[in-house]
């Protein structure tokens, strides 16, 4: 896998204006690019998670659902509005609510939340998460909160239900 505190890290810039470590960013060039170098089989593909249909409005939660995470770190708390009409997430930091560059709000059709054990690697604050070990995950979905398990399989992250169930996204963007 790429990341940036590694020596793949010529594949990402950061973008000056954006506060750390939120002005992370790659590219279609980057990852081709690494692809090149590393030889990696760009041929492999990947399995997308399974999608189904929205639920009818009728079955969605109200506007009132929102949900907020806070991590050790006061300066970050990232909150997430629910949209009944659109049935979209609208994403919020530290209480403003979050935009692209062209001023249309940020949105995802859900959002994971992926419960990882880490640990701070060097003075900066950098982390090394495990994103390997599974565990608990807090799944937005319609404007529901689903409390269910992550795993790796076959170098993939899966996420099921609490009964074991493989949980059916909306087709979307995923946070």
């Amino acid at each position: 896998h790429l990341n940036e505190i590694s020596a793949a890290g010529i594949y990402f810039w950061r973008d000056q204006s954006r506060d750390r470590p939120h002005n992370l960013f790659t590219g279609k060039a980057g990852i081709q690019q690494a692809f090149d170098d590393l030889k990696l089989d760009a041929s492999l593909g990947s399995t997308a998670w399974a999608t189904g249909p929205e639920l009818p409005r009728s079955e969605r939660q109200n506007d009132h659902g929102a949900a907020l995470i806070r991590t050790p770190d006061e300066g970050y708390c990232v909150g997430y509005q629910y949209l009944q009409a659109t049935n979209v997430y609208q994403r919020w930091l530290g209480g403003t609510l979050q935009r692209a560059k062209d001023g249309s709000a940020l949105w995802a059709k859900a959002v994971v939340v992926q419960v990882v054990n880490g640990r701070v690697v060097d003075r900066e604050g950098r982390l090394n998460l495990d994103t390997n070990s599974g565990g608990t995950a807090w799944l937005l979905l319609n404007g529901q909160v689903i409390a269910g398990r992550w795993e790796r399989v076959e170098g993939r992250t899966v996420f099921a239900e609490g009964q074991g169930a493989s949980v059916v996204f909306p087709g979307g963007p995923v946070w």
